[in-house]
């Protein structure tokens, strides 16, 4: 088996994949870090799992199903009475976890489509695992169109516009700004999230200008998820990640300094419909689910 810090770079370094697969890895680092301490102590092993958890955050702060993840396995161990049990417990979890990640998926998809209608021309940004499943298996896909908005620096949207090509979806590739001008050709903009709070949601750079666009326009907007998302911002404490400048640019520039981010916050009330696995939530309903969640207290340890 890998090793759990060589699992851990790999997460760290990946500045392409969505938080759905780096959710699925981050599984596979905690079966490490399991493996890997198999001779150690209750207690040396309920600092380990604390400490992966920590570092596994801090290798992606912006997506919120690894605090979820951290946050489960936090509170098998604190609410179980017989710590030798703890591997065993946590290993259970992990395996129940990765099967209700692929359901989720597939639940989120079956309950997407029906609010996307045949011969819709959709508006979306970046790759989302969410909308690429949304567009595939929806019944009526070779009636609909994607206009897909390049996304520098890691070119998500080239791929985006491959995944959906090869699979005999329609697709529009257009520069990152142009977007604008695809307002009123488009019937609705749909897009992923990173992470979703009582009063916004984590998704790649422009989606906060695109989506509010479309909303005064008077489309429909809908951004999917999966429930591993939704997070308290108390304990998300998102802050805005600058990541290597030469990603953008390779040379130096006289008298211009390269700022290259990922990310942005986006306004839950840019969406008319934010739709999960398990709900399609207004942005009213969904602060109001949030709100009630709850965390184990050593999640800031």
């Amino acid at each position: 088996m890998t090793s759990s810090r060589a699992i851990l770079d790999e997460i760290a370094a990946d500045n392409l994949s969505g938080a759905a697969a780096i959710y699925s890895r981050a599984i596979e680092y905690f079966r490490a870090v399991l493996n890997n301490n198999s001779k150690a102590s209750p207690q040396e092993l309920i600092d380990v799992l604390r400490e992966s958890g920590r570092a596994l955050i801090h290798a992606q702060s912006e997506m919120a199903p690894l605090y979820n993840l951290v946050a489960a396995i936090r509170s098998t161990m604190e609410t179980q009475a017989d710590d030798s049990r703890i591997s065993d417990n946590v290993s259970l979890l992990l395996d129940r976890l990765a099967n209700e990640h692929r359901e989720s998926s597939r639940n989120l998809t079956e309950r997407a489509v029906r609010y996307v209608s045949e011969r819709s021309t959709i508006l979306t940004i970046s790759f989302s695992s969410a909308f690429h499943d949304l567009v595939v298996h929806h019944p009526a896909r070779n009636t609909l169109t994607a206009i897909i908005p390049e996304s520098r620096p890691m070119c998500e949207g080239v791929q985006l516009a491959k995944a959906l090509g090869s699979a005999g979806v329609k697709t529009v590739l257009i520069a990152d700004l142009a977007a604008g001008n695809y307002i009123d050709r488009s019937d609705i903009f749909v897009c992923g999230a990173d992470a979703v709070t009582e009063s916004y949601l984590i998704n790649k750079i422009g989606t906060a200008l695109v989506s509010k666009a479309m909303r005064e326009a008077g489309k429909s907007t809908m951004a999917l998820f999966t429930e591993t998302k939704l997070i308290k911002s108390e304990v998300f404490k998102y802050s805005l990640r600058f990541l290597p400048e030469t990603e953008i640019f390779a040379e130096s520039i006289p008298g211009c300094s390269i700022e290259n981010s990922y990310f942005e916050k986006c306004p839950l009330e840019n969406f008319t419909h934010l739709i999960s696995d398990k709900n399609v939530y207004t942005p009213d309903s969904l602060r109001d689910y949030v709100t009630r969640m709850t965390y184990p207290d050593t999640m800031d340890q």
